[in-house]
């Protein structure tokens, strides 16, 4: 309870700083932002106690970047403090009210910075109709429960009736199909300042995953139809986000779509979480728990480095981007982690969703074991539509043509810490967390760097993200050794038949699919 009011203070004090000078309050939430992460490590009790890591490392980078970005006037900070402190308030509330009270002071300044800071109303209002929209289904879910359990506390329900309203309305905050056919985040996030964006994209969103995994462990009867639907849901979210982000050619619109892409993954793994619940499948369902985690933590960080970096643009055009300097290896960790691959974060959570769906289709063995296969393969063509449109980004972002600019190390840093934090945290936090490895020698690979598939006696499957880690970095310095440093090769560049263009454009890259 000292800790909780601590918090809320320091955010708080924050929040009413930054009204005065934006530097302060930007440098009060850093610090505070630190504070809550040492106490949420410190204080460690499951998955609750991740999702505020999760925030508070988010909050960390983008408000050290925000210390030298924010030129936008006087307003952006204290807005810019306000929509966290509201995210505080739902990480530490215990009841209905106090989640509703911080989802709104969440909401409500970052509609203001939407439309004031950058005086674009149009996205403002579009953010704010799909946000009172969430709301009303939220509230209406949480109204429900209280009338059953005669309490605004949180507390076991036997119906499932406030999960599946309260599911549908942090959907719309994530920005899942079918709400993902209005563009209305990637609008909304993409008109949004690019520190702003960071903290939307990547805490916002979490907050409508917080909501849902929270009625999910309260819930004790999941039907397994409504979780099904979910898994289908999630799947085509995943499939079509990643398409849409591959062809878009505006770079906050690229994120925005690569936003919803995760989040339909998410789903899919909160689906899994539920199913597994209600089958009593303990195994699975903790595995499952696990895999919302990493899915959270690698898209939370790695979205957080990729709109600050797009931040570092004077405009929205992909293909006229101007190349930055000195981010480099920040953006491809961050881009390879999103795509899925090994050994990073993301590939971990990716390759483990994989896993546990089809091992839980050949465990089920039934007609909805077609789903688990159907929805998988979706994702896993999801996925190769996301590793292209990363590629995509940071190539005409970072890694050909770079200019002369040097940045300053807290522009820079925030970028390439996100990168590293989501290569170290897929073969270190991945073995804290994950409730399943070899206790014996496996094909010569230590006991305990194999994170398994089980269920009941049986291993479906493997992966070491240690040993993934070690073998790349082996082959690396072996072909840098024997090949040296590589060549660069002018050749004449064939840009979709026009002859007046100097480069191929990122249009022209995306044509294939287009």
């Amino acid at each position: 309870m000292i800790s909780q009011i601590l918090i809320l203070a320091l955010f708080s004090i924050s929040a009413l700083v930054s009204v005065f000078n934006k530097k302060a309050g930007y440098i009060l939430v850093a610090i505070s932002s630190a504070i809550f992460l040492a106490l949420s490590i410190y204080q460690y009790d499951g998955a609750i106690s991740m999702f505020s890591i999760i925030a508070s490392s988010v909050w960390l980078l983008s408000s050290i970047f925000s210390i030298q970005y924010d030129n936008y006037g006087k307003w952006l900070s204290p807005l810019y403090t306000t929509t966290i402190l509201g995210m505080v308030i739902i990480l530490e509330s215990t009841n209905y009210l106090s989640f509703l009270a911080g989802w709104e002071i969440m909401t409500i300044p970052s509609y203001v910075a939407i439309g004031l800071v950058r005086k674009e109303f149009r996205p403002a209002f579009v953010f704010m109709a799909f946000s009172e929209f969430s709301t009303a289904l939220i509230l209406s879910s949480f109204i429900i429960a209280s009338s059953m359990t005669g309490t605004f506390e949180f507390t076991n329900l036997v119906s499932p009736i406030p999960l599946i309203i309260a599911t549908f309305g942090f959907m719309i905050k994530m920005g899942i199909f079918p709400f993902l056919v209005t563009e209305w985040l990637p609008i909304a996030h993409g008109t949004a300042p690019s520190n702003l964006s960071a903290v939307l994209s990547a805490t916002m969103t979490l907050m409508g995953v917080f909501g849902i995994f929270k009625m999910t462990t309260l819930t004790l009867q999941i039907p397994e139809t409504f979780s099904v639907i979910l898994m289908g849901i999630g799947a085509f979210t995943v499939f079509f986000g990643a398409l849409y982000a591959y062809v878009n050619e505006n770079i906050k619109g690229i994120l925005g779509f690569s936003t919803i892409e995760n989040n339909g993954a998410i789903l899919v793994a909160l689906s899994l979480l539920m199913i597994t619940k209600q089958l009593q499948m303990t195994e699975i369902e903790n595995i499952a728990t696990v895999i919302v985690l990493l899915y959270a933590f690698a898209h939370s960080i790695a979205k957080t480095g990729l709109f600050l970096s797009a931040g570092l643009q004077e405009g929205q055009s992909i293909t006229y981007a101007k190349k930055i300097r000195n981010v480099e290896i920040g953006l491809v960790l961050l881009a390879s982690s999103m795509s899925g691959l090994l050994p990073n974060l993301g590939g971990v959570a990716t390759w483990s969703l994989l896993e546990n769906l089809f091992m839980l289709s050949y465990l089920l063995h039934n007609v909805v074991s077609t789903v688990f296969i159907v929805s998988g393969a979706i994702i896993a063509m999801g996925e190769g539509f996301a590793t292209a449109m990363l590629v995509r980004y940071i190539n005409y972002l970072s890694l050909f043509r770079n200019s002369k600019e040097h940045l300053s190390p807290i522009k820079r840093i925030p970028i390439i810490l996100a990168g590293v934090l989501v290569l170290i945290l897929g073969f270190t936090l991945t073995y804290a967390v994950y409730p399943y490895s070899n206790s014996e020698s496996i094909l010569g690979m230590l006991s305990k760097t194999v994170i398994l598939t089980t269920y009941g006696q049986s291993t479906f499957g493997g992966i070491s993200p240690l040993y993934i880690a070690i073998l790349i970095t082996a082959f690396s310095i072996v072909a840098y050794v024997v090949f040296g440093k590589p060549r660069i090769r002018k050749t004449e560049t064939w840009n979709n038949g026009v002859n007046d263009q100097e480069e191929y454009t990122a249009f022209g890259m995306a044509n294939n699919i287009r």
